[in-house]
C-alpha cells in the first residue's frame, strides 16, 4: 500500500517544476513510496504536521505516523492545503520553535 508517502520527497517533488506527464509521474511516484515498516527506527523529535483540512492525506494517516515513531508529536494545523509550507508559516515555526525549546 502506497497511500503513506515520505513528506521530506514530497516536498522536494514539490518545489521542481515540471510538465504535465512528468508531474503525473511523480504523484505516481509519491504515491508508490510506503515508509510504514521504517516508522519505529526514527530515532530523532518528530514533528507530524497535518492541515486539518487536507483532502489528499486523512488526518488518520498522520496519526499513524505519529503513533509509530517513538516521541513523535502530531500538530494539526488550521489549513486546508496539503502543501503545509503554503499554509501559516508563522504558525510552523512557533510549533517548530516549541519543540527546539523541549529537547534543548
Amino acid at each position: 500500500m502506497g497511500w503513506l508517502h515520505w513528506s521530506g520527497l514530497k516536498f522536494c517533488l514539490d518545489l521542481v517544476p515540471v510538465d504535465q506527464r512528468d508531474a503525473k509521474a511523480r504523484i505516481r511516484l509519491g504515491n508508490e513510496i510506503d515508509i510504514r515498516h521504517i516508522l519505529p527506527t526514527a530515532r530523532t523529535p518528530m514533528l507530524v504536521l497535518h492541515p486539518m483540512g487536507d483532502e489528499s492525506c486523512k488526518i488518520g494517516e498522520g496519526q499513524y505516523v505519529a503513533e509509530h515513531i517513538l516521541g513523535a508529536r502530531l500538530v494539526e494545523l488550521p489549513d486546508d492545503d496539503h502543501a503545509v509550507y503554503l499554509g501559516d508559516q508563522d504558525a510552523i515555526v512557533d510549533v517548530i520553535k516549541a519543540l527546539l525549546a523541549i529537547i534543548a
